[in-house]
């Protein structure tokens, strides 16, 4: 079974994925990753870090790193810089003019 994907729409970020389970499953999570991905947008604020916005969205940190990788190659959020936070530092984002 051969999935097809609009890259138009939404493209995958991930390297190195595009083989069929990949690419099925992209396809299947496209909807959950678009609503996060706002969830993520709207708890930017240039002074949370990502574990903050993580913790707020009960979520673990992997299960929304792509949202902000996502959001930062659509220059929707920018890296303001480092935080220490419980004891490891994360990346502070905060939104550009665009977002």
């Amino acid at each position: 079974m051969q999935a097809e994907i609009d890259f138009t729409h939404q493209r995958d970020l991930s390297r190195g994925r595009h083989n069929e389970n990949s690419i099925i499953a992209h396809e299947r999570l496209k909807p959950f990753k678009e609503n996060m991905r706002k969830q993520v947008e709207g708890c930017v604020n240039g002074h949370r870090c990502t574990m903050e916005i993580a913790e707020m969205l009960d979520k673990h940190l992997h299960k929304i790193s792509g949202r902000f990788t996502a959001l930062k190659s659509l220059g929707v959020i920018e890296e303001k810089g480092r935080k220490n936070y419980k004891g490891s530092t994360y990346t502070i984002y905060g939104k550009t003019n665009n977002g």
